[in-house]
C-alpha cells in the first residue's frame, strides 16, 4: 500500500519507520539531531515549504510533510487504498 506524504511523494508502508509530530522538533534534541544528520547526508526532503506538520522517517529518507500525523496514520490503516 502507498502513503501519500504531500506534493508528488508517496511511500510504501513497508518503507515507513516512524511518523512524528513536527512540534517535537523544537522540544526534542534527538529528533533535531536526526534532522541535522539527514540534512548532512542529503536525505532530508522538505515537502512542506517550511511549514511541516509531521516528520516521516523511512528506510531511505526523512520527509517533512505538510500533512498532520493523525491523517498519515489514517492513510496507513487497511482500506485506505493505493494511489
Amino acid at each position: 500500500m502507498f502513503i501519500h506524504l504531500g506534493g508528488d511523494v508517496a511511500i510504501t508502508d513497508d518503507d515507513l519507520v516512524a511518523v512524528i509530530n513536527a512540534d517535537l522538533i523544537r522540544k526534542n534534541a534527538s529528533i533535531a539531531q536526526c534532522l541535522t544528520l539527514a540534512t548532512g547526508e542529503g536525505t532530508l526532503k522538505d515537502l512542506s515549504n517550511g511549514m511541516p506538520k509531521a516528520v516521516v522517517i523511512t528506510k531511505k529518507a526523512v520527509y517533512l510533510s505538510p500533512i498532520a500525523p493523525s491523517t498519515l496514520k489514517k492513510r496507513t490503516q487497511e482500506g485506505y487504498g493505493a494511489l
